[in-house]
């Protein structure tokens, strides 16, 4: 765990993201999570970092929070509702609460983005398959 840095009243976090650990998602494929900052370390938003190896994805499935989502790199194919898109690097995603939505990793290189959501209880519902 990292210490935050204080300047005056306010916490400052800094670390390097290559300094945290992956871990898999149990319910993807070939599909890993880093929590680059957690719950316990700010207190109204979770940044994570997700990696998708080609052909790698997560079934669709429903969170009771909202997604926001900024792609690193990478080609995937995301289906959102009934809305199915292709999405790459520097793409800006919005995924509300309780819309049921899916990953596909296009290749050739690994599909990375960042994933913000608010702290807080989330019931996550998996409808399908990977």
């Amino acid at each position: 765990m990292f210490d935050p840095v204080y300047i005056g009243i306010h916490a400052m976090l800094y670390k390097k993201a290559d300094e945290v650990f992956f871990k898999e998602v149990d319910a993807g494929s070939d599909t890993e999570l880093q929590v680059l900052i957690g719950p316990e370390e700010a207190p109204n938003f979770c940044m994570r970092r997700f990696r998708m190896k080609p052909g790698g994805g997560m079934p669709e499935h429903t969170n009771t929070v909202e997604h926001q989502q900024y792609v690193l790199g990478g080609r995937a194919r995301i289906g959102i509702g009934s809305e199915v898109i292709e999405v790459s690097r520097d793409d800006v995603i919005f995924i509300p609460a309780g819309v049921a939505h899916w990953y596909e990793s296009l290749g050739p290189g690994n599909f990375e983005f960042i994933c913000m959501v608010p702290n807080g209880p989330d019931k996550i519902e998996i409808l399908g398959n990977c």
